[in-house]
């Protein structure tokens, strides 16, 4: 009985079973940890050089196989390359980059130095050996200057010197001012105004005022002030202007007070033409020369437009004309154009009136209508044409295109003078209407003058 309860407490469940499921499990662990022993015992050692060269985890993949299809590769722009710092691959950067250089200095120097060159192929290389600002470029070219036969190139290399910072270009500049060359010492003279120091101020002044110096060099040394702003620089020409006689050099003296603003020469170009003792050419010039000044002379200019003299009236109003700035003074203008009785200075008011910034148009047509000189008559209808142009009115396109076009017409092509045709032709360009070109083509057709044939070419024509 007992052996038949074993049995029993055997088959159920909880019984027996237990026990053999530990069993299982304890022979499992067994086996799970003799694997890992062997696998640590079959596992070589990694040495320190197999270390050092391992390869990398992308390089034991394996190689995937050939595409079918053929691939082109696309252009990478240059500046997707890689370069390597200096400081980490030095030979990489130098093999890398390419360095493109220019001339070098020797090269400008050969050049200088070879006779065979072209005058401006060697005077470039001068100004590119000033530029390099070495002192042995420096000596090259003063040793030029001693011992070269060619003034051209002397010339050439003098000026040049205008922009060197080089200690002694200065000194050999007023040297050269009294070389055997005259056109070396007018390059030299023009070389000292343009580096504009004191030092020049004062060696163009005793130039000017020296009479053993050639005529020319004066004339070039007092343009050349004119073109410096330092202290003393109007006090010098001002006195120069009232004391030398020369005509030459009085022409050059005004020139370069012409060529300053007129709010520094107002009051010396004011005394000068109100004085006595200056003659009426060299009032002429003084006029002249206001003109070409920086801002507007128009005042100044309008005082001497009344003057008793045509011929200052006549060069008053012609410098009206070339100011840089249009001036205030059209209806001043008009009522001289009124009362003149000379034909030249009435062709003189009316170009004035053209850089004017208003006029009244009322009084020019009617000026224009009663014009009996040729010249004046052409030189009204050129400013009326210009008027229609920027300032168009009804009744001014209406007598333009009625009376102007055909009288411009007829003069193009019949015109006396070479002069008067083509201006003609300008005077209808300037009109711009459906008349005025009608003419021009008209003009084109019939026209046996070759440069009135090229003046109706279409062109831009500058207005007032």
């Amino acid at each position: 009985m007992k052996k038949n309860s074993d049995v029993a407490k055997a088959t159920q469940p909880g019984g027996a079973r237990p026990a053999l499921l530990v069993g299982l499990l304890v022979l499992a662990g067994a086996a799970v940890v003799g694997m890992l022993v062997f696998s640590n015992r079959s596992k070589p050692v990694a040495h320190e050089d197999t270390q050092r060269t391992a390869i990398p985890a992308e390089a034991s993949q394996p190689t995937p196989a050939p595409d079918v299809q053929p691939k082109v590769a696309s252009p990478q722009p240059a500046a997707s390359a890689k370069v390597e710092p200096a400081a980490q691959n030095p030979a990489a950067s130098i093999s890398r980059t390419t360095v493109v250089k220019g001339p070098s200095t020797d090269d400008f120097i050969r050049l200088f130095q070879d006779n065979q060159q072209p005058l401006k192929v060697r005077a470039n290389a001068a100004k590119e050996l000033v530029k390099e600002g070495s002192n042995s470029s420096f000596l090259v070219l003063r040793d030029a200057l001693k011992n070269s036969r060619d003034n051209n190139l002397r010339s050439a290399i003098a000026e040049s010197l205008g922009a060197s910072a080089h200690p002694e270009s200065s000194g050999t500049l007023l040297g050269l001012m009294s070389d055997g060359s005259e056109g070396v010492a007018m390059a030299a003279v023009r070389a000292l105004a343009e580096q504009g120091t004191p030092e020049a101020v004062n060696a163009l002044s005793q130039t000017l005022y020296n009479d053993s110096s050639p005529l020319n060099v004066r004339c070039e040394a007092a343009v050349g002030l004119g073109k410096i702003d330092q202290p003393g620089v109007m006090d010098n020409l001002s006195r120069a202007a009232t004391t030398i006689t020369d005509e030459y050099i009085v022409g050059s003296i005004l020139e370069a007070l012409g060529g300053r603003p007129i709010s520094e020469t107002q009051a010396f170009f004011q005394s000068y033409l109100r004085s006595a003792t200056v003659s009426s050419e060299f009032k002429v010039e003084a006029v002249q020369a206001l003109g070409q000044a920086k801002g507007d002379p128009s005042a100044l200019l309008m005082e001497v437009a009344k003057d008793k003299d045509p011929e200052l009236r006549a060069e008053a109003a012609w410098a009206m004309s070339n100011t840089e700035t249009e001036g205030k003074m059209g209806s001043d203008l008009a009522t001289l154009l009124q009362n003149e009785t000379d034909p030249d200075v009435r062709r003189r008011l009316y170009q004035a009136l053209g850089n004017q910034e208003s006029f009244d148009v009322s009084i020019v047509k009617s000026m224009v209508e009663k014009e009996t000189d040729a010249s004046a008559r052409l030189a009204g209808l050129d400013l009326l044409a210009m008027e229609l142009r920027t300032n168009p009115s009804s009744e001014l396109s209406s007598y333009f295109d009625q009376s102007a076009v055909a009288e411009l017409k007829k003069l193009a092509l019949n015109g006396e003078s070479s002069t008067d045709r083509i201006a003609a032709v300008t005077a209808l360009k300037r009109a711009g209407t459906a008349a005025s070109q009608a003419a021009l083509l008209d003009i084109a057709h019939n026209s046996t003058d070759k440069r009135v044939l090229n003046a109706t070419q279409p062109r831009l024509v500058k207005g007032r």
